[in-house]
């Protein structure tokens, strides 16, 4: 879900061709949530 959220900010980021450092700031955010909640799911089953 968020993969497919990256690529449609990517696309708006390559139409736009601008705010480029903003873009950039979501797309790494967006990166951070999605590392964490890969974390957390893969963690979660293992705890128990």
């Amino acid at each position: 879900m968020f993969g497919l959220l990256g690529i449609a900010i990517l696309i708006l980021a390559i139409f736009l061709d601008k705010n480029t450092e903003l873009f950039m700031t979501v797309l790494g955010a967006l990166f951070m949530i999605k590392a964490h909640s890969l974390n957390y799911n893969l963690i979660k089953p293992v705890s128990g």
